[in-house]
């Protein structure tokens, strides 16, 4: 583990990444940030930005899940300008119980989401929950970081890490070598080859989705929409932002396709006067682990190396940046985290 004068680099500039630069840099370690593209230019760019916790303590990661919400009001109270609202959820269908008490069942949604052309009956209302805009959050949460000292370099492609004896003791680039008392791998897909280098198998795939924009009339949406048909949120800036399961589109006649779908979908559900227009539609390639929950900690076996690859990044980065930092600095190994370690995959 590394102490506060002792550097970190971070791999990654996505959320995951520049959520915990922004801790280390706040709790005064020196942090150097590597990122290939622009920030949020990986899978965070292309998510949808729902933040919420389980309803259900099924899950290993339900402790970690748990703490989300909490975790991104202490970040948007230290910093005001930070993109977050706290508009709620509807959720249709959902077939978990509510073992922790975190939702409401409504009757009629017609008072909570006047637009909806049939009121539906028996949805849960997470009243809690929000959502980020992805960007620009990566982005702020990175400024900040560099305020705080933090050194970030983008257009910077880490080929390989450097080992002494088996232990990890930097990266490099294309350009330099950069020493480090601990590297932490957040760079999602690009976590896989940097781990084989050194002989950990990470097992993380692509999970793709395809995130469709639409134009819409002001307000026209209050909350973040589950429904059996769509999945729906209104973006400060008025657009609708929809993710739709990926089908195989191999074109971008077959993203028009996709994006005209859930354009009538949109406005089969709601009183939109049939305004809503497709905008655009993207493929985003999610970082998804073989089991389906987070992998953070260090990896076994190698001293000085550190991931922290997930899905949904957005949800867990606030509180995966605090628990990180205090593992990475304090050596205070989080209870929130022991389902989560590379450890319980296949070592070298």
């Amino acid at each position: 583990m590394a102490g506060t004068g002792e550097r970190v680099v971070v791999v990654g500039a996505g959320i995951t990444g520049s959520s915990i630069a922004y801790h280390l840099a706040e709790r005064g370690a020196d942090v150097v940030v590597l990122d290939q593209g622009l920030p949020a230019s990986g899978a965070t760019g292309s998510s949808f930005g729902w933040v919420g916790r389980p309803v259900s303590s099924r899950l290993p990661s339900a402790p970690l899940r748990y703490l989300a919400i909490d975790d991104w009001h202490r970040i948007a109270q230290a910093l005001p300008d930070f993109p977050i609202s706290w508009q709620g959820s509807l959720v249709w269908g959902h077939e978990d119980p509510d073992e922790m008490g975190l939702v409401n069942t409504v009757d009629d949604t017609s008072e909570l989401e006047p637009s909806l052309r049939v009121a539906a009956r028996d949805v849960q209302y997470r009243e809690q929950d929000g959502s980020i805009e992805p960007v620009a959050a990566t982005e702020l949460l990175l400024e900040e970081a560099a305020k705080l000292g933090a050194d970030v370099r983008l257009g910077q492609v880490v080929v390989g890490l450097i080992e002494d004896e088996g232990v990890v003791r930097g990266v490099k680039t294309a350009s330099e070598v950069i020493s480090a008392s601990v590297v932490v791998l957040a760079c999602g897909l690009g976590s896989v080859a940097l781990c084989r280098g050194v002989g950990f198998d990470l097992p993380v795939d692509a999970s793709p989705t395809v995130l469709v924009r639409l134009d819409a009339p002001a307000g026209l949406v209050q909350h973040v929409l589950m429904s059996p048909d769509v999945e729906v949120r209104q973006l400060p800036n008025g657009q609708l932002l929809a993710p739709v399961e990926y089908s195989g589109e191999r074109s971008r006649g077959d993203l028009t396709e996709t994006a005209t779908e859930a354009e009538r979908r949109i406005n089969t559900m709601l009183d939109s006067n049939d305004e809503v227009r497709a905008r655009s539609a993207e493929i985003g390639w999610r970082p998804m682990p073989a089991d389906g929950e987070p992998i953070i900690g260090p990896v076994p076996g190698t001293p000085g190396l550190y991931v922290a690859v997930m899905h949904s990044a957005i949800t867990l980065a606030a509180s995966v940046g605090r628990l990180v930092t205090a593992e990475l600095l304090d050596g205070l190994m989080a209870r929130e985290l022991e389902h989560s370690r590379p450890a319980r995959f296949r070592t070298r």
